[in-house]
């Protein structure tokens, strides 16, 4: 995909997560792997309902601003820039703060195994303690999670979510879908009562 399609892609995918309430105001942020070695992203203090082309960063795997811009990329790139160094398979990172997700992370509860998505796609979802956001604290312990291949995704404890994926396009269906399990969680949790689902001998079949 040429640079202006990758471009137009992103600013696609981040008004979709602006619409469904996963990018809140000015909060969160997105990337992608561009040609390997370089990173498209939004920049500091971007909106997702009003987000252009030139909110969108170029910049190496070292966080270096490659094309001349008066933006700057999201205080939070280090999470970004050392996911992508440690796993070659993640091509597109969301971090987001939707409301159900973030309620779990400031409740520092996991996702309970309550649908088949979670055995498939979150069982594994580990925690980052609290560190200031855009800190190296918090790139360098977000980062650590996805050195286990079985981790695609972490809560920032009373902060957010960090997930990635392959392509954009994927891991902006993920998000959604973690978003929606945690939703049906606390509805749930609300109605009274919720069963979970197990795994058996290992492997992903439920009972």
């Amino acid at each position: 995909m040429c640079y202006l399609e990758s471009k137009k892609e992103l600013v696609k995918i981040v008004k979709k997560l602006g619409k469904n309430k996963l990018l809140p105001g000015t909060s969160g942020n997105v990337s992608i792997r561009y040609n390997d070695n370089k990173i498209l992203l939004t920049s500091s203090g971007s909106s997702s309902a009003f987000i252009t082309y030139d909110d969108i960063v170029l910049t190496d795997i070292e966080g270096n601003i490659i094309e001349k811009t008066q933006k700057k990329p999201t205080s939070e790139i280090g999470i970004h820039t050392l996911i992508y160094k440690k796993r070659p398979d993640i091509n597109a990172i969301i971090h987001s703060h939707s409301s159900a997700l973030s309620a779990f992370a400031v409740a520092h509860k996991h996702l309970s195994c309550i649908l088949a998505e979670n055995i498939y796609y979150f069982k594994n979802v580990p925690f980052v303690p609290y560190f200031k956001p855009g800190s190296y604290e918090l790139a360098m312990n977000t980062a650590a999670c996805f050195e286990n291949k079985d981790v695609n995704a972490c809560f920032l404890l009373n902060h957010g979510f960090v997930l990635g994926a392959k392509n954009i396009k994927d891991a902006y269906n993920m998000t959604i879908m973690a978003e929606n399990i945690a939703q049906i969680e606390i509805n749930a949790y609300i109605l009274g009562k919720f069963e979970t689902l197990v795994c058996v001998n290992g492997n992903n079949d439920a009972i």
